[in-house]
């Protein structure tokens, strides 16, 4: 695990928080694939980067298709995620822990990020 993907991620995490807070949801996923390009091998980054995804995704679609999840889990779950991360524990909420074991990511998302990192969004 490198302290650049954990922290930029927890940045990121934080970043999307305020933005979910302040209304502004479609800056949620502001950063994320370059946070996701970044190389690590801590298990709780990848749920953090699944988790921001989601949020993201869910935000641009009215907080719909993620079954169980409102908009205020989000930034809950987020605040968790960010406290295990700085704390250096384990994550061990049961809907956190459910959320990432469904629609996981894909072993190509990494390199995709790492595209949209590089060159924008692609059409």
């Amino acid at each position: 695990m490198t302290e650049t993907a954990q922290g930029t991620i927890v940045r990121g995490l934080k970043a999307a928080i305020a933005a979910h807070n302040e209304h502004r949801i479609f800056n949620i996923g502001d950063g994320r694939d370059a946070a996701a390009a970044l190389a690590h091998d801590d298990p709780r980054l990848s749920i953090a980067l699944h988790l921001w995804e989601g949020w993201s995704d869910s935000a641009a679609h009215n907080w719909l298709y993620y079954d169980g999840m409102k908009a205020d889990d989000w930034p809950r779950l987020a605040l968790l995620v960010i406290d295990a991360i700085e704390q250096d524990r384990p994550i061990d909420d049961p809907k956190l822990n459910e959320f990432a074991r469904s629609r996981a990511p894909s072993g190509m998302s990494r390199f995709f990020a790492r595209l949209r990192s590089m060159f924008g969004p692609m059409v």
